[in-house]
């Protein structure tokens, strides 16, 4: 059953026992939430017989109601959410926690519970003068010429902040939208300037991690990147996605694509040409040269930081623990994707290749989803022919107009994403090789059977995991 809540307003526990005649009268079921986010559809005729044994108990207490909206002319007061006014009530860790399940930390518990209850506890004015004295702190170091520890924990906790902060904003951008039409959104500046801040913050750190490491594992260490859980998972993908963007561009320099353009036939051409007869492509992926019509280039400057925020923005409307691994059956995870991609490219002042890069970085080449398939089903959904020229582009407006498969930096993050994901679930059971294991496994799932990810990618990812992370990879034939 399909429930659009947009139908219904927000009813407290006394309305319903105040006005239960008229719900009877009008045959108006109620919804319930409970906190864990499970809804359930209660008849009007089992309202008594359900709910009414539980008043007072913690699970009403904890559920949110919801009733038609055409009781509201009924009982004469409006029932609406207001979001604004939920988001100035979160001021109580545990709230906090209620609403992002999976932003707590097991690692160092006590200190991030006391943490996150001072940064919730205070205004959002100030907790953005709180932020920009840690980037003050953070300015002091762009001379410096190593990342060393110090600079790695200040970098940690500067983006753990961030990402709890935007998360509270995320009940003002859902505000705004649930009062605006969509229209309006262009003209939304609530919270850009929070936006704007945290994108010259984190483009500050992008700068910072292309300088030298003291320890090629230095974050690993660090709590703000070894915990299970969303924040730490962006902290560490942020990271990864910049020095692979990094280590991507010196293999560019160094003629990489000469080599890819001698393994082609043997090594890659199956796998591109698969994906061309499954999308009908007008090119047949027969040369290199067909995936992309500029080849394979480097990545300037200010797109390593688009891409990297894209990177760390990637799960910020995934407000659940869902493991986002695309051989998961069912995997409802992917639609947080769009979701993403709707509240980075109207509320949270992010460019197209920002927005683009996380609206797709669950499509593994149609075994996933994202907003090309969402396009795509739309435009050419039973049809032998479509617009499509090549498998791979480096601009989004391709994506947009449907000329291109895919978008490198969505690639990039997907391979990134699943690596990260797999690798940490692998570390708490394994205690040998976990990297060659996990490489072995995307390649033989990813790779192996449905093709998932991009190949060629993949091996100068794999090349990078060698070359700047000293890992030993023997069991992936790329």
């Amino acid at each position: 059953m399909i429930v659009d809540l947009k139908k219904y307003s927000l009813i407290d526990w006394q309305q319903i026992k105040d006005n239960i005649d008229s719900i009877k009268d009008m045959q108006l079921d109620i919804i319930v939430i409970n906190e864990d986010g499970i809804l359930s559809v209660i008849p009007y005729e089992k309202i008594e017989d359900v709910l009414f044994p539980l008043d007072g108990s913690e699970y009403i207490k904890r559920s949110s109601i919801y009733i038609d909206k055409s009781l509201i002319s009924i009982i004469g007061k409006q029932l609406t959410i207001d979001l604004n006014k939920q988001h100035a009530d979160i001021h109580d860790v545990n709230i906090f926690y209620s609403l992002y399940k999976n932003c707590r930390f097991e690692t160092d518990k006590d200190y991030y519970n006391n943490h996150f209850n001072e940064l919730i506890s205070i205004r959002n004015i100030e907790r953005i003068d709180y932020l920009k004295e840690l980037f003050n702190k953070l300015k002091l170091f762009t001379t410096q010429n190593k990342v060393d520890l110090e600079l790695a924990k200040l970098i940690g906790n500067i983006l753990t902040d961030i990402g709890i902060i935007e998360r509270l904003n995320l009940i003002y951008h859902l505000n705004y939208i649930k009062q605006n039409n969509i229209s309006d959104l262009k003209n939304y500046q609530n919270v850009k300037k929070d936006d704007l801040l945290f994108a010259d913050i984190i483009g500050t750190i992008v700068n910072i991690l292309e300088k030298e490491y003291s320890d090629a594992y230095i974050f690993s260490n660090i709590s703000s990147f070894k915990d299970d859980n969303v924040i730490c998972h962006s902290n560490r993908v942020f990271v990864m996605m910049v020095e692979f963007l990094y280590y991507y561009n010196e293999e560019i320099s160094r003629g990489v694509a000469s080599k890819l353009r001698v393994d082609y036939k043997k090594k890659y051409y199956s796998y591109y040409n698969e994906i061309g007869k499954k999308y009908n492509l007008l090119t047949k992926a027969d040369r290199i040269e067909d995936i992309s019509k500029v080849g394979f280039r480097k990545i300037e400057q200010n797109e390593i930081k688009y891409y990297a925020r894209a990177a760390f923005w990637h799960d910020i409307a995934l407000v659940d623990v869902l493991h986002n691994i695309p051989i998961a059956a069912n995997n409802e995870g992917d639609s947080h994707s769009i979701l993403g991609f709707n509240l980075l490219k109207y509320c949270m002042a992010q460019n197209e290749y920002t927005y683009t890069t996380v609206g797709l970085h669950h499509e593994y080449y149609g075994n996933g989803y994202g907003t090309f398939t969402n396009m795509y089903n739309k435009q050419f959904a039973n049809k032998t022919y479509n617009n499509i020229e090549n498998i791979l582009t480096y601009d989004a407006n391709d994506i947009e107009n449907l000329t291109a498969l895919s978008y490198f930096p969505a690639k990039a993050l997907e391979i990134i994403d699943s690596y990260d994901s797999l690798y940490t679930n692998a570390y708490k059971n394994s205690t040998g090789n976990i990297v060659n294991e996990v490489i072995a496994y995307m390649y033989e799932n990813f790779l192996g059977y449905d093709i998932k990810i991009d190949p060629i990618i993949f091996y100068i990812f794999i090349k990078y995991l060698e070359n700047v992370k000293n890992a030993s990879i023997f069991d992936c034939p790329l």
